[in-house]
């Protein structure tokens, strides 16, 4: 070999040397960039090295981390995908991968890729952890505590893993297991917050407000302004009933971070409790505005919205609610009520259809779903409901209670009894269930046990003026007029007489011949109420008896011209011919009457006292014991007789 070649060789072979030397620079420099922070410098680097290797595996996954921290996930893909295709056995490319799709919200994608990575390399704790990840966020919440059980098992110091693993069993409601890894962690790294605020949590969520309020504190001693720990402190203060500190936290979260729409919309809702309406609307308002997709304080606002009976406008914010979260179940269930509270049955019936489709297990639902029917009269459909919420939950007084009273509807009357005595059974602080089985009673003509479910219910709530109302007809019934002038009057006090308590009223004071009493009162009634004409029809009655013809004739002419209960005062226009002594005329009257209504009492005694004038002994003496059978009173017997005197 001559002398040029030997020289043209050695520095050939130099060169290649030198190339190489350099090339391995590039990668160290990629890495010492990395360390720097200089990510655009450390992607040249590594693409330097490609251009000179196309075949370095390691440069494509180095470049592609760099892509990765620029959020080019696109060109971190391609590269990572030619990382695999010149070396497939690299657990680190389907790791990264994994996590690509994992930043991109594609969880299935993302385990998919985790798990090939682990099978490539069964103790790859990262991958187990983000594969973790990915299955919480598609709640296989099983999967994902297996696979932190495996990272613990490989990493048994690494104290954030227990925390993970716990936040995992909190979402699984598995509260206690819960715990004991967030205990662990700390006993690891006391310096996890998180550890503190979640623990705190699960002690709120179960109502054992000391014990969070001691890893509040704890958790303060770590950060005394964390907003989340100031916000749970708020929680436990409200519950506990502190509101003085309980607003005291709330703001001091806001102070910390004035954009906190949690703390704002709990503030709402202590002031919403409090029974400051006006504060509560002011901070659901600002919480919204901070967080418009915050559907918890849509939710919120909606609620305050119902309470002040503006149905539509809660309306609108459950759906705001449920535009951001279409399986908010409390939302549904609000939504449904208020429009219940409108009288959109069907609408209310669709919202808690689609409640029960989210939520089967949930007795509240079919009971609310079977008011939903009842006020459309589909009694049928009311019943299957209750019959349903009595399934799911074989304790429900209300459940009972409600179907109890459709039965009553129905006519089932042993159905109803069976069901409203359940209920009692379960909850006799009830006023409502005692009425509902007095109306029962009541219309099995057992009038004494009524009364006695009319007292009961009235001593739970004195003011219960349906049952008030009950309770006086049925004394009615029972000839027990002076109790129930009692209830009439209380019905006046509370200002709830209506008309046809005004009636009853005017009835018993007739029964015990108080005429002038009985005629104030319906005189009244039909200065207030001009359309009805039973009132003017007893006031006719209540004239003639007293002889005060002209009256009488009054109310009959008035009557006769509206054309309404013409038939009713017949009997009116007889005792005014008894008393005019045209006795033929008055029996043809009275006698017409009484094809109408055959136990009116009134025309029955007046009949007999026609016999009489007429000569009829026997017959009036018939008339006489069957209008005293009926209830016709000696007090009224003796003012007919003083009039006729």
């Amino acid at each position: 070999m001559s002398n040029f070649y030997s020289k043209y060789l050695l520095t050939f072979c130099f060169t290649i040397l030198s190339q190489f030397v350099v090339a391995q620079d590039w990668m160290k420099e990629g890495y010492e960039f990395i360390q720097q922070g200089e990510v655009d410098k450390a992607i040249d680097a590594f693409s330097k090295e490609i251009d000179f290797d196309l075949l370095n595996d390691a440069a494509y996954l180095e470049r592609a981390r760099m892509y990765m921290q620029k959020n080019n996930l696109e060109a971190a893909l391609t590269d990572i995908d030619q990382a695999l295709v010149i070396n497939a056995v690299k657990p680190l490319g389907y790791y990264l991968k994994g996590y690509i799709y994992l930043s991109k919200n594609d969880n299935e994608e993302a385990i998919k890729w985790f798990s090939e990575a682990i099978h490539q390399d069964d103790e790859y704790v990262t991958a187990y952890v983000f594969r973790a990840e990915a299955e919480g966020n598609l709640n296989q919440l099983d999967k994902a505590i297996t696979d932190y059980t495996k990272v613990i098992q490989l990493a048994p110091t690494a104290a954030m893993y227990y925390h993970r693993r716990g936040v995992i069993y909190k979402q699984t409601r598995n509260y206690n297991v819960a715990l004991l890894d967030f205990k662990k962690a700390l006993e690891l790294d006391p310096r996890i917050i998180d550890a503190y605020i979640d623990q705190a949590e699960i002690f709120t969520h179960t109502q054992q407000y000391d014990s969070a309020l001691v890893m509040i504190n704890k958790g303060f001693e770590l950060e005394q302004d964390n907003i989340k720990l100031l916000s749970l402190a708020g929680d436990c203060y409200k519950q506990t009933l502190k509101f003085d500190l309980a607003l005291a936290a709330y703001d001091r979260a806001i102070l910390f971070n004035p954009s906190y729409a949690y703390a704002y919309c709990r503030r709402g809702e202590l002031y919403a409790k409090i029974n400051k309406i006006s504060e509560a609307r002011t901070d659901f308002n600002t919480a919204i505005n901070y967080a418009p997709n915050y559907g918890y304080a849509f939710f919120n606002r909606g609620v305050l919205s119902a309470r002040e009976k503006k149905y539509a406008a809660s309306i609108t914010d459950y759906d705001s609610a449920l535009t951001h979260f279409p399986n908010y179940y409390a939302a549904l269930i609000e939504k449904a009520k208020s429009e219940l509270a409108l009288s959109k049955v069907d609408n209310s019936i669709a919202t808690l259809q689609i409640a029960i489709k989210i939520d089967e297990t949930k007795s509240y639902s079919y009971a609310l779903l079977g008011n939903a029917y009842l006020g459309k009269s589909v009694y049928d459909s009311a019943i299957v409901a209750f019959t349903k919420a009595i399934e799911i939950t074989p304790n429900y007084a209300y459940a009972y209670q409600q179907r109890g009273y459709l039965y009553k509807l129905t006519k089932a009357y042993d159905l109803a009894l069976e069901d409203l005595n359940m209920s009692i059974s379960l909850s006799s602080n009830n006023a409502k269930v005692f009425s509902y089985r007095g109306d029962v009673f009541l219309e099995k003509h057992e009038e004494d046990l009524a009364i006695s479910d009319y007292d009961k219910a009235l001593k739970l709530f004195p003011q219960f003026t349906y049952v008030l109302h009950q309770r006086a007809w049925t004394h009615i019934k029972l000839h027990d007029y002076e109790d129930a002038l009692e209830d009439f009057s209380q019905l006046n006090k509370l200002g709830k007489s209506k008309y046809v308590d005004m009636y009853g009223e005017a009835v018993a004071f007739m029964e015990l011949g108080k005429l002038s009493k009985s005629n104030a009162i319906l005189e009244k009634a039909v200065e207030l109420y001009p359309k009805y004409s039973s009132a003017k029809v007893l006031l006719g009655y209540n004239y003639a008896v007293l002889g005060k013809d002209d009256l009488a004739s009054s109310q009959v002419e008035n009557i006769e011209a509206s054309e309404r209960n013409s038939k009713e005062i017949i009997g009116v226009k007889g005792i005014i011919a008894y008393n005019n002594k045209d006795y033929k005329k008055a029996l043809k009257y009275f006698n017409s009457a009484l094809k109408k209504s055959p136990d009116n009492k009134t025309v029955i005694y007046y009949r007999s006292l026609t016999f009489d004038k007429l000569g009829k002994p026997s017959k009036s003496s018939v008339d006489r014991s069957r209008a005293l059978a009926l209830g016709y009173t000696a007090q009224q017997d003796y003012v007919v007789k003083k009039v006729l005197k």
